[in-house]
């Protein structure tokens, strides 16, 4: 009982944390969007294909582990 009480609160920290990042994050891109919208336009396309590139290498490896039977 003592652990799932442990679990749960560290559970209530990590979303209370995941929820005050997002909305840090989506407050600080509306801000800067309604500042400047080409600095705004730079900074989101450099995420973007930061975003796809981690996909691609995270997909790669996986088919890898796959193939070599290590999964």
């Amino acid at each position: 009982a003592d652990e799932q009480r442990k679990l749960r609160m560290r559970a209530g920290m990590e979303v209370a944390l995941f929820l005050v990042v997002a909305l840090a994050l989506i407050g600080g891109n509306m801000l800067l969007a309604s500042m400047n919208i080409v600095v705004f336009a730079a900074i989101q396309s450099v995420v973007f294909v930061g975003a796809i590139a981690f996909a691609v290498r995270f997909f790669h490896r996986s088919k890898k582990k796959v193939k070599s039977g290590h999964a």
